[in-house]
């Protein structure tokens, strides 16, 4: 439970990353943005997808390497 509660804030974080710099982007730039585009951009659609899938492939890995070590 704790490890998901670290990989919960984990995630948060990169979130309100993503958005800070989204809001910075669009001060020094005339771009018009919206957090609806920016959920539904390709982008971040992407970088979500492929986060989920090399934090599922890490996990994987430690079981299978902590099953040899035993």
């Amino acid at each position: 439970m704790k490890r998901i509660k670290l990989q919960f804030i984990q995630v948060l974080l990169i979130l309100c990353v993503q958005i800070i710099m989204g809001f910075i982007f669009t001060y020094f730039t005339s771009v018009k943005w919206s957090v609806k585009e920016f959920v539904s951009n390709y982008v971040f659609i992407t970088f979500w997808c492929s986060y989920v899938v090399c934090i599922l492939g890490i996990e994987i890995a430690k079981k299978i390497k902590s099953k040899k070590d035993r």
